[in-house]
């Protein structure tokens, strides 16, 4: 049987973050959240399989933190999905090295789409050494 897989939600919109959990969660997603963006428990190496980091958290800068997440070699493999309302999200994310970004608002279907989509490359990946 196939562990539950986690997604870890950094937002300081706590009504999206809501919003988002239920529909995480309510698609057998494991969900963990911070609104701060204290990301610092992955070094005890609890890592989620999927980062969903919002650009702005309130004084810390979530392109910073996936940069941060990036040139770590304990969590460079984690894949982030950069979100934002900026209209420069795309030179963001790959300024950060995301793995993938949305701009806000944005579908949530299309969120679950590029969620199953990585998490199916992982599993390829892990699959084809």
């Amino acid at each position: 049987m196939e562990k539950c897989k986690t997604i870890f939600i950094l937002d300081d919109d706590v009504g999206f973050v809501r919003i988002v959990s239920i529909i995480l969660e309510s698609n057998g997603y494991r969900v963990f959240k911070d609104y701060e963006g204290n990301y610092e428990f992955l070094l005890d190496k609890n890592f989620p399989d999927i980062i969903l980091l919002d650009c702005r958290l309130g004084h810390k800068s979530g392109a910073e933190i996936c940069r941060q997440l990036k040139e770590n070699r304990d969590t460079n493999l984690i894949p982030v999905i950069l979100c934002s309302g900026e209209c420069n999200i795309r030179e963001l994310a790959n300024y950060a090295q995301a793995d993938d970004f949305l701009q806000k608002p944005f579908d949530l279907n299309h969120l679950l789409i590029k969620i199953r989509f990585i998490l199916e490359n992982q599993a390829l990946a892990a699959s084809n050494p």
